[in-house]
């Protein structure tokens, strides 16, 4: 999968936020916990959830 998100520096978002992935391995569903950890962090990135 490729995603591209402009401008860029939202990657440090996901890095702040994220946990790591294990290759081979389906990454777990999204979590409420997820979701407020990004909304938390979603401004300092320039990011609004909508």
């Amino acid at each position: 999968m490729y995603f591209l998100h402009v401008p860029g520096g939202m990657d440090g978002m996901f890095q702040e936020i994220g946990r790591p992935g294990v290759r081979g391995r389906v990454g777990p569903p999204l979590d409420p916990v997820d979701v407020v950890a990004m909304a938390e962090v979603a401004g300092k990135y320039g990011y609004t959830l909508g």
